[in-house]
């Protein structure tokens, strides 16, 4: 633990994979996207560490930034200064984001009003989808968290039924959603990639077996990596900052880089 306290959101970690699209179009293949999860700005992640997560990820050069949630943590306070900071996130297909639970906490609209006034190019997506500017089709839909838990008794969203029968197609569809229970029903809608978060891998794990037990595999079968049904694939970040006491352990901070091919 006091390891945790001290080092452990020091080492940020750049998990760097291939994902298949079915559908994709060979333009664009290889395109890389960028996902950020979980910073929870004004827990930790604000000032300079902040800044250094938005100049790493503008090091590695992604086509598309995605942040599936929990930009920030609670308090309002940090809604400008955090907000400002995001705005340095640069990619030629964009930068997105949808809220989370904690987002939601800070204040919805407050929040959304904040990335309006401050960092105008990260563009927030509200239960809805977007073509990107790709050199062929390629979709982007993101949905906000609801904020009750919805998880708990196995319930679908209506929002993902929404956006699936809406869906074009003439090319794939990606996923920005918090949390990653929604994979199976948004994979069974024709969705070929998820990006979420929301777990932090646990932020405490043990190198128990082939992974790393943590708490978060008693809530979800879904708690950090990758993950596949059929044509679709999950990926579940171990986000970037701290949900209640900063610490960390066996659960670094990522940056997930994600190819598409």
């Amino acid at each position: 633990l006091a390891w945790g306290f001290r080092y452990g959101a020091q080492h940020l970690e750049v998990t760097a994979l291939e994902v298949p699209i079915p559908g994709l179009s060979e333009r664009l293949r290889g395109i890389r996207v960028a996902h950020l999860s979980d910073l929870h700005i004004g827990n930790g992640t604000e000032d300079g560490r902040l800044t250094a997560i938005v100049e790493k990820t503008n090091a590695l050069a992604p086509d598309l930034v995605v942040i599936t949630g929990d930009l920030f943590d609670h308090d309002p306070r940090h809604l400008a200064a955090g907000a400002q900071r995001l705005a340095g996130l640069r990619a030629p297909l964009g930068v997105y984001a949808v809220l989370g639970n904690h987002d939601l906490r800070t204040g919805r609209e407050q929040v959304a009003d904040a990335l309006a006034r401050h960092a105008p190019a990260l563009r927030l997506l509200r239960d809805e989808c977007v073509r990107l500017h790709a050199a062929a089709p390629l979709y982007l839909a993101g949905i906000e968290d609801p904020g009750r838990d919805w998880t708990e008794h196995g319930h679908g969203l209506a929002t993902i039924e929404k956006l699936a029968a809406a869906a074009p197609s003439d090319g794939p569809m990606l996923l920005l959603v918090h949390r990653p229970d929604a994979f199976m029903q948004a994979a069974k809608l024709g969705f070929r990639l998820v990006l979420a978060g929301h777990f932090h891998g646990g932020q405490l794990a043990l190198p128990v077996g082939n992974g790393r037990w943590n708490a978060a595999c008693f809530l979800t079968p879904y708690h950090r990596g990758l993950y596949r049904t059929g044509d679709a694939t999950l990926y579940v970040s171990r986000g970037l900052g701290f949900a209640g006491p900063r610490v960390r352990f066996g659960s670094r901070p990522e940056i997930a880089v994600l190819e598409l091919v």
